[in-house]
């Protein structure tokens, strides 16, 4: 019996001095996230022994092809754009700029904060922010997007990563769980981005540097923007809110559909203008075009989830989403509760956008005779 008890000391001795060599060995590999890449990490993770098969395999060798769906507040991108995430092989991020503005302060994993005080600022940072997502180098990428959760979960193939994050907003445990969100996108064929924060005139610098990269330019009836936005901000003065704001809007967009034209001469079959009325009239035609326009075949399962949202019956009553309800009928359900008076405001306003995009005001005679909204013949 004397002998046991130099054993058990010893024996509580080893546990010890191996639970000290584990938190030891804890604290290395934490230290080492701020000093390793993601990228290296997962190396480092995959080449390992001890790494359960199939856990994080490599990624394939085969060059990714990037696609940019750029589109404005309630025009529809959200619908148009998750069309894309159906397929096998494609990494979809949602709104990867929605922290930066003039106003913001964003942090960044190495704990640097930046700040917006110029337009020049803006907007570099946004495009090394768009380079960084296709990259799937998200430590380039603002804490703020990568713990906003909400947004995140529009990604249907990052589980993992959204699992392992949980509700925690800290540097340290988004540079642990990182990796996860970079396997799924180094792994990807086709990485596609969506965003409302920027100008087309911009993405010739993305096109330059890019050469696999392809633009989605959605474009969507003013009037349909419009309506939508001072239902879902509950605006109550809708008259002076219309002429506040159609002149501007309208400018911005018909200045952007002519850059896009520019860019479709500087970049042939890169640059691709769709508008959001007859995605949601014909959406599987219209995904089936998409597809090939990315480059990918769209199989019968694809083609069959996007008959189900297009057309399904629920209402998520999610204000800020364009994917709730039969999205054909959506696209004009504004037309429905509105003044026609109010609409002339916006055609009255917008008649030069008209003109380039081939929208119709209500007291044009294709409208009157035929009830169209635009001309089915114009392609933009």
């Amino acid at each position: 019996m004397p002998l046991c008890k130099p054993r058990l000391v010893f024996g509580f001795l080893a546990l010890f001095v191996i639970a000290i060599l584990q938190v030891a060995l804890d604290w290395v590999w934490i230290t080492a996230s701020f000093q390793l890449s993601v990228t290296d990490k997962l190396k480092i993770i995959r080449d390992s022994p001890k790494t359960p098969k199939g856990l994080l395999p490599k990624p394939t060798p085969q060059s990714p092809r990037y696609l940019l769906v750029m589109a404005y507040f309630r025009g529809g991108s959200t619908f148009t754009a998750e069309m894309f995430q159906h397929h096998h092989g494609v990494f979809y991020i949602y709104e990867p700029l929605r922290y930066i503005n003039e106003t913001s302060t964003v942090t960044y994993l190495n704990g640097t904060t930046r700040s917006f005080n110029t337009t020049e600022t803006l907007l570099s940072e946004s495009l090394n922010i768009i380079h960084s997502c296709f990259a799937c180098n998200f430590e380039e990428v603002p804490v703020e997007f990568l713990t906003n959760t909400k947004f995140l979960s529009r990604t249907k193939s990052i589980e993992s990563y959204l699992k392992c994050i949980g509700t925690s907003t800290s540097l340290l445990k988004v540079s642990l769980c990182l990796m996860y969100l970079v396997d799924v996108c180094e792994r990807s064929s086709l990485r596609v981005i969506k965003t409302i924060r920027m100008p087309v005139n911009l993405f010739k610098a993305v096109l330059d540097k890019t050469r696999n990269l392809q633009l989605v330019h959605l474009i969507r009836d003013p009037r349909g923007i419009q309506f939508s936005r001072i239902h879902v901000k509950r605006k109550k003065n809708v008259r002076g809110t219309l002429r506040a704001t159609s002149s501007e809007l309208c400018r911005y967009m018909k200045a952007d559909l002519e850059d896009s034209d520019i860019l479709r001469k500087l970049f042939p079959n890169r640059v691709k203008v769709v508008r959001y009325e007859t995605v949601a009239k014909d959406p599987v035609n219209e995904a089936r075009q998409l597809y090939e326009y990315a480059g990918i075949t769209p199989s019968f399962e694809d083609l069959a989830h996007i008959y189900c949202e297009a057309f399904s019956e629920k209402d998520l009553r999610e204000d800020y989403e364009t994917t709730r309800r039969n999205a054909s009928l959506v696209a004009y359900e504004w037309y429905n509760h509105v003044r026609r008076s109010d609409v002339r405001i916006v055609d009255n306003l917008c008649r030069h956008f008209y003109q380039k995009a081939g929208y119709l005001s209500i007291d044009s005679e294709k409208h009157i005779y035929h009830g169209l909204f635009y001309d089915e013949n114009y392609i933009p």
